[in-house]
């Protein structure tokens, strides 16, 4: 699994995955073995339960402001 290694914490091996809903997880195991043989198994799981008819909704664009016709950054504000 490429890309995809359990990391190492406090001396415990750590598998991390998200589920279905995109939500992370992360268990700790005392061998590097199982820690990778259940993240496999999450992310599986993961991959069975996804329906591809619902995709996520992408992110709305940030508003941006436009300045005043005719005003610079230098100008003062009249107030």
């Amino acid at each position: 699994m490429k890309g995809h290694h359990v990391r190492i914490k406090c001396g415990k091996y750590l598998a991390d995955w998200r589920d279905s809903h995109g939500i992370r997880h992360r268990k700790a195991f005392t061998s590097q073995k199982a820690a990778e043989k259940y993240q496999a198994k999450m992310r599986a799981e993961r991959d069975d339960n996804r329906r591809p008819s619902v995709a996520r909704r992408p992110s709305p664009k940030p508003r941006v402001r436009s300045r005043k016709p005719g005003r610079t950054r230098a100008e003062p504000s009249k107030s």
